[in-house]
């Protein structure tokens, strides 16, 4: 009996930290990305200038919207989706000494394309198992392209 309650508490505790080890979660039955990173810089347009495939679509106040297209990257272990280039939207909110990015409306284009939802929540409205490489690639490549320093957190 001791055992197997060591194992459940074991298996628990792994589900746990794989689950919270990259910025993703379902939120409405939408895949979101949200990072709030640690940071003085107050220029939003330099942050989005350093990559030529995205750009701000609107201003108001300390909130900006924008898009990213036809983005690509792709990590050794991840599937033939991550093959195809992908469009997103993004939120970047302001605030004092940090910024909080928000990702959605994330497509695939091409032979392997759809929607984010589609391929990484299951049934159940959970993450899928098997999409976690990929989503751990795009988690890596999302923060690079939008963290000016190298100190972020998950929550505001």
């Amino acid at each position: 009996m001791k055992k197997i309650l060591i194992f459940a508490v074991f298996l628990f505790l792994s589900m746990s930290v794989q689950a919270q080890s990259n910025n993703f979660a379902v939120i409405g039955g939408r895949l979101v990305w949200e990072s709030v990173i640690i940071s003085n810089e107050a220029n939003v347009p330099v942050i989005i200038g350093r990559h030529s495939k995205m750009h701000i679509t609107s201003v108001i106040g300390d909130l900006y919207n924008g898009k990213g297209k036809m983005l690509s990257n792709t990590c050794n272990q991840s599937s033939k989706i991550l093959k195809n280039p992908y469009n997103f939207d993004f939120e970047i909110e302001m605030a004092e000494g940090k910024y909080r990015v928000t990702i959605s409306n994330i497509t695939f284009i091409g032979r392997h394309g759809g929607t984010a939802e589609a391929k990484y929540i299951n049934n159940s409205g959970e993450l899928e198992d098997n999409g976690f490489d990929d989503l751990m690639c795009l988690d890596a490549y999302f923060n690079k392209i939008f963290t000016m320093t190298s100190h972020y957190k998950n929550k505001m």
